[in-house]
């Protein structure tokens, strides 16, 4: 848990750096990050080699009639290779921006907005449902929103800023469709019993009653998982 854990405890603290000193704060986001990749590489080589699989519970979160989402996280070669490349790429544009924002007067400021969100991007990969993902996801977002729009008195980085937010909006409402419509099917959240059940419901079609017509379930699901990811990652028609 502690690559989980580090990103968000140096994000707090570079938001009481006037407490600790800016230059501190630089020496030990440099220090915990390329710290972070080594325990990533070598959790990522050991997970290899072995593929086992480790489930972190932290307790239940949610609890509604037959709704129970459980503050869950999970440690996979799969999951530890996605935060190999998340670190990795963390720890290259801190080497990148080190140099030109050294006189910087609000590099804490940075500081703080990129550990936290590199700590919400690794809280959706492990997570292990997609409440936890959906929560990271939003999380990313808003970060996203506050790293383009930095420079906050610059016109040209509000107006990104707020066409970055709007594109993100409709990759969340993707998401938060493509969510419930598993649920309405599946009746849970966690990844590995989605993983078995799916197979039983791929047939399963829904009326489209204004096009007269029947869709696979699955279809409209990824459909929607698609839209969310394209607009994330800026492809054709999300890359204004």
């Amino acid at each position: 848990m502690i690559i989980l854990i580090l990103p968000f405890f140096v994000g707090l603290l570079a938001i009481f750096s006037y407490y600790v000193g800016y230059n501190k704060i630089s020496t030990i986001f440099v220090t915990y990050i390329n710290l972070l990749y080594i325990i990533a590489l070598d959790s990522f080589i050991t997970e290899f080699t072995t593929k086992n699989t480790y489930i972190f519970l932290l307790g239940n979160w949610l609890e509604f009639y037959n709704i129970l989402v459980k503050w869950e996280f999970i440690y996979n070669p799969f999951t530890l290779s996605l935060c190999f490349v998340i670190i990795g790429v963390g720890s290259s544009i801190v080497t990148y921006s080190g140099s030109y924002m050294a006189t910087d007067i609000n590099t804490a400021k940075f500081i703080s907005y990129l550990s936290i969100f590199i700590f919400l991007m690794l809280w959706g990969i492990l997570g292990n449902n997609l409440i936890i993902l959906l929560i990271g996801w939003e999380g990313v977002g808003i970060m996203s929103y506050l790293l383009i729009n930095f420079y906050d008195n610059r016109i040209e980085a509000n107006k990104s800023g707020i066409k970055a937010l709007l594109v993100n909006k409709v990759g969340d409402l993707g998401l938060l469709l493509a969510i419930i419509s598993l649920y309405i099917y599946i009746i849970t959240f966690k990844f590995n019993n989605i993983n078995t059940l799916v197979f039983y419901f791929k047939y399963e079609t829904l009326n489209i009653f204004l096009f007269n017509s029947e869709v696979y379930i699955l279809t409209v699901v990824c459909s929607l998982f698609f839209v969310a990811i394209s607009t994330k990652s800026a492809q054709y028609l999300f890359n204004s």
